[in-house]
């Protein structure tokens, strides 16, 4: 009964990081277009910063999901004791229901450049990072294994009580507060 509970405990968790997965790649899907007709002639660039707008998403949402998930597991009710470690776990888990249509990717029948446009819209929120390399095979599929490391940081996150990214976030806040007075100086002289 334990084992079964356990398992289906982990299942739910690593298909947490398969949902975030798919409603990062919906919001690429959903203002695709918009960033298509903006860029016009340089689609390349725009959708790289695109992908990581979108990609700056899918990692808030992995990483704060992974960090409750720690502290609710962490909670001595549940006398779990996990390891710090086990984000990986759940994000090697989360992965394998993308990463199987990319394994399969080299048997299909289809033009090259079909074969690469499915690549690049399966991984979108990921697409920057393949760019990096050159749309290879490889970087599809090493660019998966992005979001085992984001659980880690998160699950890491909760299990030790510390934040990681709060040094991002101070900068990010002290970079708006910077934007925000440069706007409030500008208004006054207009």
């Amino acid at each position: 009964m334990l084992m079964e509970k356990n398992l289906k405990t982990f299942v739910k968790c690593s298909l947490k990081i398969f949902i975030d997965y798919l409603i990062s790649l919906l919001a690429f899907a959903i203002f695709f277009m918009a960033v298509v007709s903006l860029a016009k002639d340089n689609t390349g660039k725009w959708m790289s910063v695109y992908s990581f707008v979108i990609f700056l998403i899918l990692f808030s949402i992995i990483y704060y999901d992974m960090k409750d998930i720690a502290i609710k597991e962490k909670r001595p009710q549940y006398n779990i004791n996990p390891s710090p470690y086990k984000g990986v776990l759940y994000g090697l888990a989360g992965i394998l229901p993308i990463l199987i249509p990319i394994l399969v990717y080299p048997f299909l029948q289809i033009s090259e450049l079909i074969k690469l446009r499915f690549l690049q819209g399966y991984t979108a929120p990921l697409y920057w990072f393949t760019r990096l390399f050159g749309d290879a095979y490889w970087s599809f599929i090493m660019a998966l294994f992005i979001l085992p490391f984001i659980a880690l940081l998160g699950y890491l996150s909760g299990h030790l009580n510390v934040e990681v990214l709060a040094g991002l976030k101070k900068y990010i806040k002290a970079i708006y507060s910077r934007l925000k007075t440069k706007e409030d100086d500008e208004d006054e002289f207009h």
